[in-house]
């Protein structure tokens, strides 16, 4: 479980999840609405973008499919990525490449025949589910009760294992419970803080069980320890699922935020260092009366919401500059924002130098927002600095 290999796997999956800038399906066909539906019957070619209350894809889709909602179903057949959001996730039917999913809810009942990168609240992979290659998971509780094809990297809360994983399992956490029909072909390899919270039912690894610790985890990659760098491919993967959200439902704000962040860079970091002061001094005076509590708790989860938001504009920023582009639209807007996101992430591994980035993209991008909002409130013809 070296950190070499962890950090391999976070450029591999990161740059995997950029879609290219051109070609045949730069320009893929977007449903939006409440309801976005592939029809049982329908043959859908090319990728797809789709954003609505529900998505449910119930034909077959060949090509990648970008999807943001409340519920997403997959029933059918995705012949390429699945690249999702949502408040619940659940893929019955087959996906015969990779998925990258973030959400409150994700479940895997059918056939995901490439590799599963996943963050969320509960992640199950059903005892009538598969994924064919790696899993890389991130939540509260997974659970897997069907099949792993090689490795799988973990870290939750809690993980139950009643079905098979064909390589090694690495696992960061809380408890894990290798429970009396589970199978491990390689080795467990476990940091966790309580040894008494893992339970290993007798002759379920096939290879053999390593306990080791936070110390013994910062050996290279700068320090960093390979449950960090899988916390860092989650993070990421969220930020990537934010903007993938952002650019489709709002592309014209998208290219304007990035553009108030590299048009004006420092006017831009003024405002985000102003934001960053004042929406903790005021929440901070709001917490100290009674009746400004529920108001300041507000204050403050919209200020840490804006923190989030501010490191996808960052990435637009970063994007538009590699790219010379500000203007796109589709998949090709989501390249340049996942392009910038990932550039960011990676540099973010640099000793001291990643904090200055990181310091700088969310006060940029801070100020980036802020710069729309401004124009959006105030009506009126743009000017030439403002477009």
């Amino acid at each position: 479980m070296s950190s070499p290999r962890f950090l391999l796997s976070l450029i591999c999956t990161l740059f995997f999840v950029s879609p290219p800038m051109s070609g045949a399906n730069s320009d893929p066909e977007v449903r939006k609405g409440e309801l976005v539906i592939v029809e049982q019957d329908e043959v859908h070619e090319g990728w797809l973008f789709a954003a609505g209350e529900t998505v449910s894809i119930q034909g077959t889709v060949n090509g990648d499919v970008y999807a943001a909602g409340g519920r997403i179903l997959v029933k059918g057949i995705i012949n390429g990525d699945l690249l999702a959001a949502g408040g619940e996730l659940i893929i019955s039917g087959t996906v015969s490449d990779d998925i990258r999913m973030a959400g409150g809810t994700l479940t895997i009942n059918g056939d995901v025949r490439g590799d599963a990168t996943v963050t969320g609240g509960s992640i199950t992979v059903g005892e009538g589910g598969s994924v064919g290659g790696n899993i890389l998971a991130a939540g509260g509780l997974v659970t897997i009760e069907g099949s792993i094809g090689r490795n799988a990297r973990v870290g939750a809360g809690e993980m139950r294992v009643t079905g098979s994983i064909g390589g090694d399992l690495d696992f960061g956490g809380g408890s894990l419970s290798l429970l009396s029909g589970s199978r491990i072909e390689g080795d467990v390899v476990l940091l966790v803080d309580d040894q008494e919270q893992v339970s290993i039912h007798e002759g379920v690894v096939g290879g053999s069980v390593k306990w080791q610790s936070e110390e013994s985890e910062e050996d290279d990659a700068a320090g960093f320890s390979p449950f960090h760098i899988l916390m860092k491919v989650h993070w990421a993967l969220a930020l990537l699922l934010l903007g993938l959200i952002i650019s489709v439902l709002f592309p014209e704000a998208t290219n304007r935020m990035g553009l108030a962040v590299t048009g004006r860079p420092w006017h831009a970091m003024g405002w985000g260092l102003l934001t960053v002061v004042v929406f903790p001094v005021v929440a901070g005076f709001l917490l100290v009366t009674i009746i400004g509590v529920p108001l300041g708790l507000t204050l403050l989860a919209f200020f840490f919401f804006l923190l989030y938001v501010a490191q996808v504009v960052a990435g637009v920023a970063a994007g538009q500059l590699i790219l010379r582009k500000t203007d796109l639209q589709g998949a090709a807007l989501f390249g340049l924002v996942a392009l910038g996101i990932i550039g960011i992430q990676l540099l973010s591994f640099i000793p001291f130098l990643g904090y200055l980035v990181c310091a700088v993209a969310v006060t940029a991008g801070l100020g980036g927002i802020l710069k729309v909002v401004r124009e959006a409130v105030r009506p009126g013809p743009r000017t030439a600095e403002q477009a």
